[in-house]
């Protein structure tokens, strides 16, 4: 998988400290030792050469690389037990299955880890991008930066995604222009993106947050991955115009926006990235820097504006999507609304999902399509949907068939549960929710 787009992200809310398990027989047959050494030297050698330059601090972070299927990996340290097998300096090693393996930064045995999904991408700028991506979510916290991920429910309507694809538009020829065009598409750059505020009061702090989170995660992977900084700018354009159309930008749309801004910050000289917060926002950083002056944010100056980035066609796109979403909203109000369900509390939740394919479901909170979500009570694998309530505090999914069998299975789910937890009648017939041991 190439580091520009992801599959897999983790959110961990709350991480206990948990055994460490040593070495199975499958771990060395899954990942190349030789190969893995050569890409933690690479990652090394980088993180090295910048010496805290971008960040005030190293990148030097420990990392592993995972295999997803069985949990094995291997790390360039060992962990703060000293428990994990040794092998020519490296670590080997498996997570524990209540850990989802994916690309983000993990707490476990009592340290921080940066984790990459094996294989990395054979091309070498593509793989020091994903490393360095990881190791930024490695020291973020330190930075006093947030990892937790907001909603951005409106970038899946009509207008939060028209708006944002003209940002991105005017961001491409900002990145390709230099002088009196550079400065233009900058002013409309911002010009749309304070326009999609205006329309959605909740967006400056939601997506500030998750621009500081990803956005800032890609731009170091971009900065430090070897590329010269005009193949890094041609090749983000190119990315800027093919995610334009990706089925859900809630989520990815962070790596993006950072990535271009932070580049475009670089090319003022500014020493924007000191004393950034999880409320920074980059469009402000980017006028400070550039001094250019805003536009006045007006109906009539938008739609004079998107003529030049042929607006036209992206809003045509977005019309025929919105019809098509709608029904997917329909359908997913009769699974997880109207219909019979299965309500799971959640306490200790980690989850890992795919960024590109989120659907909002008005106020009640995100459907994931496919998550493998964990917590006190066991594992949830989702392969056709569920909904992750706003507050992240439950997960609902359409009720099953059975709940007598053992793992408990559903349209496109399955729920291996733990011993003492139990399925039981709902508040409403038909409903179920799932509670510990034999309360009520």
């Amino acid at each position: 998988m190439v580091s520009n787009l992801r599959c897999l992200k983790v959110v961990t809310l709350m991480i206990g400290i948990v055994a460490v398990f040593q070495l199975q027989a499958s771990a060395e047959s899954v990942i190349d030792l030789n190969q893995a050494r050569q890409y933690f030297e690479e990652a090394r050698t980088i993180c090295e050469a910048d010496s805290g330059h971008l960040w005030g601090m190293s990148l030097c972070v420990p990392m592993m690389f995972i295999d997803q299927q069985t949990g094995s990996f291997v790390a360039n340290e060992n962990n703060n037990d000293e428990t994990l097998e040794s092998s020519g300096g490296l670590f080997i090693g498996k997570l524990p299955t209540e850990i989802g393996a994916a690309n983000t930064a993990i707490e476990w045995g009592g340290r921080r880890w940066a984790t990459v999904m094996w294989p990395l991408p054979a091309n070498k700028h593509s793989r020091a991008d994903l490393m360095l991506h990881e190791s930024f979510h490695g020291i973020e916290r330190d930075l006093g930066l947030s990892s937790a991920v907001t909603a951005n429910a409106h970038l899946d309507t009509h207008d939060g995604r028209l708006w944002l694809q003209l940002e991105w538009l005017a961001l491409r020829e900002a990145l390709k222009k230099s002088g009196e065009g550079r400065k233009v598409a900058i002013q409309d750059a911002l010009l749309f993106r304070q326009y999609r505020r205006q329309l959605f009061p909740s967006a400056t702090k939601e997506e500030c947050q998750m621009e500081m989170h990803e956005g800032l995660a890609q731009y170091t992977g971009h900065v430090l991955c070897g590329a010269t900084s005009d193949q890094v700018a041609r090749q983000l354009g190119v990315q800027l115009d093919a995610v334009r159309t990706e089925e859900s930008l809630v989520s990815s749309f962070a790596y993006w926006s950072g990535s271009a801004y932070g580049l475009l910050l670089d090319t003022y000289g500014a020493d924007w990235r000191k004393g950034l917060t999880s409320a920074s926002d980059f469009g402000r950083l980017l006028q400070k820097a550039s001094g250019i002056s805003a536009l006045p944010v007006t109906s009539e100056e938008v739609e004079q504006r998107l003529k030049t980035y042929d607006g036209a066609s992206v809003r045509a796109f977005e019309d025929e999507r919105e019809t098509s979403r709608k029904q997917q909203l329909d359908k997913y109000r009769g699974l997880f609304v109207d219909g019979p369900i299965l309500l799971i509390p959640l306490q200790q939740m980690q989850f890992t999902y795919n960024p590109s394919n989120l659907c909002p479901l008005d106020t009640l909170g995100t459907v994931y399509p496919t998550m493998r979500l964990t917590d006190l009570w066991g594992t949830l694998d989702v392969q056709n949907g569920a909904l992750l309530a706003r507050n992240m505090m439950k997960v609902i999914l359409a009720a099953p068939p059975d709940t007598s069998v053992r793992p408990v299975a559903g349209d496109g789910w399955v729920l291996q549960l733990k011993p003492g937890w139990t399925i039981k009648p709902g508040e409403r017939k038909g409903d179920l929710v799932l509670r510990q041991g034999g309360s009520k």
